[in-house]
Formats: C-alpha cells, structure tokens, sequence
C-alpha cells in the first residue's frame, strides 16, 4: 500500500486548500493507505517538506493550486518520487490538464491505482526569479498583472477573484513590445501577452494553447497580439 505525505497550502481558495484534503484522507485512510499531513508556510518551505517527503520514499501530495502544485512538481523534477495532486485552488488548471476526477472517491482510486506517469517540468530563471521548475505554464502580459492582482486579493476569493484580477488588469493595460527567441529565432511582436504553455489551460481554465501537451517533450509558445478583452476575466 501507498504512503503519502500531503503538502498543503493552508490558504489556497480561501479555506478549502485544508477542507479538500479531508475527505480523501478519511477515504485513504480506509484503504489502509497511511497518510502523513505537513503544512507549509511559504513556497520555499513547501519545497522542502516535498524533498524530505520523497527522500522517505513518499508519494508527495500537493493540496492546494496551480502555484503549489508547480511548486511542489518542480522541487520533485528529476527525482524518482511519485508526485500526485489534489486540486484546492482558485484556478486547478494542471489537475485539469491530467484529467483528473473532482470526486473524492474516484480520486482517490487514482491515488492508490493508477501507474505513475512522466510529464514534462519547465525551468525557469529571471532577473527577479531564481532559477526553479515548475509545472504547467509561465507567461508575462497582462495575465500575469491579473494573476498578482489575483493572488494579493483579501476580499475576494476562488473564480471571483481571477474575474476581478483580470478586470483591473486588463483596464489599465498598455500593449507591450516583446522580443521572444524560440528554437533560435527571434520575433518581435506588440500585444498583450506571451505565454510557455507545457498544458493548454491556464488562468482558471482557458485553453490557450489547446496542441500543448504534458508529456511531449515540448513547449507551445503563444503570442496574443490582438484579443477580445474579456479572454482575460
């Protein structure tokens, strides 16, 4: 039988991040499976937990959303620990992406069942940002405006507050110039966004870049120059 540490993010979807884990771990729990549960306290502290979690020989649960997934995924990439998910978040754009059930039950059949899968990670590094993997998609526009004004909401939570994120983004927006060199060439372009995408969906479910898949070995770069504002909210 499976062991698993759950990592959660507390916070994510306002509560819910520790309300979902419940009933699957009840469930687990009735399998037989043993179920260790660790709460972190930032990014940097859920990566930790992660690595010490695999160096056990743990199935690795990230409960929480897209960024704790690809936080907790990234710190796992190139290891052999099995990393699995139990969406909790605003957006749960990579659990939508592996296709995976919302009911507990059916979830957790593919917790205890399923052989594991290899899916591709992304590596990122920035002026801002040291360098990480991470899972799903990075992009730099007016969704990434609209996911910080998202993520610094207090008063809104869940699909509300990437509709109001987008909102504010998108009102205030300014097409950029970009300078984007795939596979050695370079484009020049004017718009509202670039997004890697390593799955098609990002930003609470838009399917952005529906050829884009997790296990190809490939990235799918799009370019938005010109779009109906409300693709954004």
């Amino acid at each position: 039988m499976r062991q698993f540490t759950a990592v959660v993010n507390p916070t994510a979807g306002g509560s819910s991040g520790t309300a979902g884990l419940l009933p699957l771990a009840r469930l687990l729990r009735e399998a037989g499976a043993r179920l260790d549960t660790v709460y972190s306290r930032s990014l940097e502290h859920a990566r930790e937990l992660a690595r010490e979690a695999g160096a056990q020989g743990h199935v690795v649960l990230a409960v929480g959303g897209d960024g704790m997934a690809g936080c907790v995924g990234g710190a796992l990439s190139g290891t052999d620990t099995v990393f699995g998910l139990v969406p909790a978040g605003r957006g749960n754009d990579f659990a939508r992406a592996l296709d995976l059930p919302a009911d507990p039950r059916r979830l957790v059949e593919t917790l205890l069942h399923a052989e594991p899968r290899a899916v591709d990670t992304i590596e990122v590094e920035s002026a801002v940002h040291a360098r990480t993997c991470v899972l799903g998609s990075v992009y730099a526009g007016v969704d990434a405006v609209a996911n910080r004004h998202a993520n610094h909401s207090r008063l809104l939570r869940g699909a509300a507050s990437y509709y109001a994120g987008g909102l504010r983004a998108v009102l205030a927006w300014k097409p950029a110039a970009y300078r984007v060199t795939v596979d050695g060439v370079r484009h020049e372009r004017t718009g509202y966004t670039v997004v890697v995408a390593n799955s098609g969906y990002y930003g609470f479910g838009r399917n952005v870049a529906p050829g884009a898949r997790i296990d190809d070995g490939t990235l799918d770069v799009v370019i938005i120059k010109k779009a109906p504002k409300r693709l954004f909210f």
